[in-house]
């Protein structure tokens, strides 16, 4: 290929070993353990490498990532960059069971040939979803011991799994239009030459961190810190922080806490989703340090819809009952307003109530103040979050808001000790 880039710096090779747990049979069949590996999925190219681009797969594939991966797979065999891929299914069964096979697949280790196998088919498979007969016959091409795929499709000892890597990737906001090269995005349909220029600067400002003295092991790391945290910064726009108007809004958690965290979110939105995992894990991590504040920020005509409805369930003090219920990783595509109102009755409102108020626009006034707020602080989309006055843009990862969090607390008890 011409104007080849210099390999990455990297050591080492792949770690295959893994650790099995035993999981019961479906069904009554408990005196019998068939045992399902939990797997971590491997990476094409080097362990370690100045460039790591993520690939978000869902399944079956798209022609955009078929289309790429060619490339992608030369990158990674030359060593030029390593290759992560996160799987999701949309949720149907035939979905579902190509997550499952590539599961198995990375059991035996064989994912990449599998995945390579569903790209080349890529056209074929979204027209007619495979039979389990025509996924293992594809399985088998690729290099994987039929009857053992046949077996896991069976008796779905990775459907768990399966379900969980899909939700988790959900949850990330990132789907199967971009690729994350050191956390910085690309367009999947970018150019061989634009991605390899992205790739050639990446490589620069690793070499710049190894020359500091970041160890490898932690290079990659370190660039995607370096890159979430020119984010926010940018987000901020040179600002100071941000005054955010809470009267009225729903709140939880200590009214003295170190942190409060202001969400402008809708209950529809994936990147919402994303924002309320984060905030879990963040209460969690932090018990009684951090104040959840809720401002609405429609953006679309669900988005709408979907603020009315958690403002009606405020007005009768179960906004927060809503919010667990509907703000949850799902395999579910695409939510909407009879999924909100199933959850309204769950959460035993007053469903008769919420459709009245809904229908009659009563708590629109209170949706446009918030939406204009959203607008006055530059508010770039739903699933977004103001921490102490600091902006972060949505679609960011946990660590991110965790070391904000954990740098707003150290601050809060330095001022508390030095009386400042």
């Amino acid at each position: 290929m011409s104007g080849r880039l210099a390999l990455g710096a990297c050591a080492g090779l792949l770690a295959g070993s893994v650790s099995a747990l035993a999981t019961p049979l479906p069904g009554d069949r408990t005196s019998e353990l068939r045992f399902a590996p939990t797997l971590s999925l491997p990476l094409r190219g080097p362990r370690y490498s100045a460039v790591t681009i993520d690939l978000y797969l869902p399944l079956p594939v798209p022609s955009s990532v078929a289309d790429a991966m060619p490339l992608l797979r030369r990158l990674a065999n030359a060593g030029e960059a390593r290759l992560s891929v996160h799987l999701a299914s949309n949720g149907s069964p035939a979905s579902v069971a190509q997550v499952e096979a590539l599961l198995e697949a990375a059991r035996q280790e064989r994912f990449f040939p599998l995945v390579d196998a569903l790209c080349a088919r890529g056209a074929e498979v979204r027209a007619s979803p495979p039979s389990t007969e025509e996924l293992v016959r594809v399985g088998r091409d690729a290099g994987l011991i039929g009857e053992h795929l046949a077996a896991a499709l069976l008796d779905h000892r990775h459907r768990g799994e399966a379900l969980r890597l899909t939700a988790e990737t959900r949850a990330s906001g990132r789907g199967g239009n971009d690729l994350w090269v050191n956390g910085v995005r690309v367009p999947v349909r970018t150019s061989e030459l634009e991605l390899l220029r992205t790739i050639e600067g990446e490589r620069q400002s690793a070499q710049a961190l190894l020359d500091a003295g970041v160890p490898l092991t932690r290079l990659h790391e370190r660039l995607v810190e370096e890159r979430e945290e020119l984010r926010v910064a940018a987000a901020q726009g040179g600002r100071g922080r941000l005054t955010v108007d809470l009267v009225g809004s729903p709140a939880r958690g200590p009214e003295m806490a170190p942190v409060t965290l202001v969400m402008f979110c809708h209950l529809l939105a994936t990147p919402c989703v994303a924002l309320a995992a984060t905030a879990r894990r963040l209460e969690e991590r932090f018990p009684r340090s951090i104040r959840l504040v809720w401002k609405h920020l429609p953006g679309t005509s669900s988005g709408q819809q979907a603020a009315e409805f958690a403002a009606a369930a405020h007005a009768q003090g179960g906004f927060w009952k809503l919010y667990d219920l509907a703000l949850v990783p799902s395999t579910v595509a695409i939510r909407t307003g009879r999924d909100l109102l199933a959850h309204c009755a769950t959460a035993g409102l007053d469903v008769a109530r919420v459709e009245r108020e809904v229908k009659a626009g009563e708590h629109r006034p209170l949706l446009q103040r918030d939406t204009n707020e959203a607008r006055r602080l530059n508010i770039p989309w739903p699933g977004s979050a103001i921490i102490n006055g600091i902006l972060v843009p949505g679609s960011q990862p946990y660590e991110v808001y965790e070391r904000l969090v954990q740098r707003q607390i150290a601050a809060g008890l330095l001022q508390r000790l030095t009386g400042r």
